[in-house]
């Protein structure tokens, strides 16, 4: 891969790279508009479950709707659990 060297190749990248962004944008935008109900709540489950810390997917939820502060008390005890177990703690 080559380096841009020039001050007007620079300029050249950063102008399709600043139309990529803009395109980028727009299609990511399409299709957050185009995702059902269903589909975004499956996302919003998909994300809101990975815990970094644990390097693991905690299970999914797939009881009753409700605020989910039991499930996150119980999250939270796991990290807790998890920091402490870890030297220099």
């Amino acid at each position: 891969m080559r380096v841009t060297n020039t001050p007007e190749e620079q300029k050249h990248w950063m102008t399709q790279w600043r139309s990529a962004e803009v395109a980028l944008y727009e299609q990511k935008f399409i299709e957050l508009q185009a995702l059902t109900e269903e589909e975004s709540a499956r996302i919003a489950n998909f994300l809101m479950w990975w815990t970094p810390e644990l390097d693991y997917w905690l299970p999914i939820w797939k009881g009753e709707a409700n605020s989910g502060l039991a499930e996150q008390q119980r999250l939270f005890q796991k990290l807790r659990h998890a920091e402490s177990s870890q030297p220099n703690h």
